[in-house]
C-alpha cells in the first residue's frame, strides 16, 4: 500500500495533489484501533509516507499545473500525525 502511495506522490503535480487529498481524507477518517493505543491502519507505513510527503512538498514543480503541492503535502502530513 505504501509503495502505491509513494509512487502516486511522485507523479505529475496534479496527480500527486489528488494523492495528497486522498491521504488527508483517509487519515482523518481512521480511528484508533484500540482504546489507549495510538495506532491505525496506516501506522505501519507512517515513516515511508511522511518522508514521501515531505519530499513532495519540496519538489521543483510543486506549484505547477494550478496546484500547490507544498500546501497539500503538509495538510496530509498534519492529518497523519
Amino acid at each position: 500500500m505504501a509503495q502505491v502511495i509513494v509512487r502516486g506522490l511522485q507523479d505529475k503535480p496534479k496527480i500527486s495533489n489528488y494523492y495528497c487529498l486522498a491521504l488527508n481524507d483517509f487519515a482523518t477518517s481512521l480511528e484508533i484501533t484500540e482504546e489507549g493505543v495510538n495506532q491505525n491502519a496506516l501506522s505501519p507505513f507512517y515513516k515511508e509516507i511522511l518522508q514521501a510527503l515531505f519530499n513532495n512538498a519540496s519538489r521543483v514543480d510543486a506549484k505547477e499545473d494550478g496546484v500547490n503541492l507544498q500546501e497539500s503535502s503538509y495538510v496530509a502530513f498534519a492529518s497523519l500525525v
